[in-house]
């Protein structure tokens, strides 16, 4: 009898922290509570990790819940024939918390 252990699949094109850094972001993940995805049809120059003030115009509470300080988490680039999109991730720590500089 001896020991099995159980590990990721290393195909031997992988960078010896992959494993590390795939932990360390899903845990930076989990921080947040509230998610946003704002589609532009423009570029931007936001990057990833900015902080993004969002103002939504709306007569409802939907603009006092979701408006506020939020941390870009994603931006993806679409281009479909003559047409360009921005796809934009946003993520803060909770509903009415504000985002602090210090990480």
């Amino acid at each position: 009898q001896a020991r099995v252990k159980f590990g990721p699949i290393n195909p031997g094109n992988v960078h010896s922290n992959y494993e590390k850094a795939y932990y360390q972001n899903l845990r930076f993940s989990n921080l947040f509570s509230s998610d946003l995805e704002i589609l532009l049809a423009e570029p931007s120059r936001v990057k990833l990790l900015d902080n993004v003030n969002v103002q939504l115009d709306s007569p409802d509470s939907f603009t006092a819940t979701y408006s506020g300080v939020y941390r870009t988490v994603s931006r993806t680039i679409y281009v479909q024939g003559s047409t360009y999109y921005e796809k934009l991730g946003l993520a803060r720590r909770s509903l009415n918390a504000p985002l602090s500089n210090s990480y």
